[in-house]
């Protein structure tokens, strides 16, 4: 007689949100949100970012690539004119994407 034993092995691995890509940067997902300013021909904008590695930080640039902001960590920008801006979100290890706002 042949007794079959089963073995069950339980494997619990803790993955990252995102996986790197080939720079060994874990891919940013941003997200922006606009809100006009009452009465005004200005806008705040917020920015939100998920994936990479905490803290983020963000550097903008507008059209004449003069910067909005000195503080690197800002993730809402008030009072924005009309135009469009660069801005640069960084997570901790400096894996940076790139994002494009319009301002009407």
């Amino acid at each position: 007689m042949v007794k079959l034993v089963l073995l069950s092995l339980l494997f619990i691995v803790n993955l990252p949100s995102s996986m790197p890509d080939s720079t060994g940067c874990d891919k940013l997902s941003i997200k922006t949100e606009i809100t006009p300013i009452p009465g005004k021909h200005q806008s705040n904008v917020k920015i939100k970012v998920t994936g990479g590695v905490s803290p983020h930080h963000c550097i903008a640039f507008d059209k004449q690539h003069k910067l909005v902001s000195e503080d690197l960590n800002k993730l809402e920008f008030e009072r924005l004119e009309p135009g469009s801006y660069d801005f640069y979100v960084s997570d901790h290890t400096g894996c940076t994407e790139k994002v494009v706002v319009k301002i009407k």
